[in-house]
């Protein structure tokens, strides 16, 4: 990281310390091993351009991807008349969580649930998009329900206020890491879902290495596995399960339920007992590999 001063062209006039200017940049210096084709060439100016559109398309939408957090919030507080105070009272801690430093925002859309060539699909809204999802080159079309996989169509259909879940997709900012879902429905007064607002990000390392026990959604997880154990506060078998909680990777903890939880958590203390080697696999919801 160095100071930077540029004339009113653009062109570099002088370096100074990082520390202290009004200006700064970030210097990078990468060497290749070998002289690549000239396809591989024009393969790589390609990458490259794409990685530093997406930079520049997160960072100078980073204020109104929080603003969209809002958003979703004042979303989640509508549902009242469908979800549960707890449900919201969670969702809402969650939301307002992401914005304390726990999560790389890198983009937002809205998709809304309508008739389309009739039948029901789900639109993007465009113009709604922040981050890497702005200015989508092709123009992403409507999905007709039906098309979906059902574990896929369920979560519109049915299921969750908020779902959080992993993409497909790597992030081309921040890490190359399978990238947060973050996606919170919006329900109408007769119980169907009339859109998503869908976030995309990165848990930080602050994320990480929070307690999944104070973390919104996860601390209401365990106290649910607690309660299916019927186990009492302080005992022995209470810090036991609270321990092996704590264990789990957030990003499995985030995206099983109480009870798969609870299952996975009844296995490991039956293998620590009979002092076995034991594989444990779990199914991804969406059947993904």
């Amino acid at each position: 990281m160095i100071g930077a001063q540029r004339d009113s062209e653009g062109q570099l006039v002088a370096i100074t310390t990082a520390r202290g200017a009004t200006h700064r940049e970030s210097v990078q210096h990468f060497e290749l091993d070998r002289e690549l084709t000239d396809a591989e060439t024009v393969a790589l100016e390609a990458s490259i351009a794409t990685t530093l559109s997406d930079i520049l398309k997160v960072v100078a939408d980073f204020d109104p991807m929080r603003a969209s957090v809002q958003r979703m919030i004042d979303v989640a507080k509508a549902g009242v008349h469908h979800y549960s105070f707890e449900d919201i009272a969670e969702t809402v801690d969650f939301l307002k969580w992401l914005l304390d430093d726990n999560f790389v925002f890198l983009g937002y859309r809205q998709y809304n649930i309508a008739e389309n060539e009739e039948r029901d699909c789900i639109v993007p809204v465009v113009s709604s998009g922040l981050g890497i999802l702005r200015d989508p080159h092709p123009i992403p079309q409507p999905v007709p329900l039906n098309d979906l996989s059902p574990e896929l169509r369920e979560r519109y259909v049915g299921g969750e206020l908020m779902v959080i879940s992993k993409t497909n997709r790597h992030a081309s900012v921040h890490r190359d890491a399978r990238m947060d879902y973050v996606g919170l429905r919006q329900i109408g007064r007769d119980g169907t879902m009339t859109a998503e607002f869908r976030l995309l990000g990165l848990f930080t390392s602050k994320a990480y290495l929070g307690a999944a026990s104070d973390t919104p959604v996860l601390r209401r997880r365990l106290h649910d596995v607690l309660a299916a154990q019927d186990v009492i506060e302080g005992s022995h078998d209470y810090k036991t399960l609270v321990a092996l909680f704590e264990t789990f990777p957030k990003d499995e903890l985030f995206a099983m339920d109480a009870e798969a939880i609870g299952e996975t958590i009844g296995e490991l203390l039956e293998t620590e007992e009979a002092q076995n080697v034991r594989l444990i696999v779990r199914r991804d919801p969406l059947n993904r590999s």
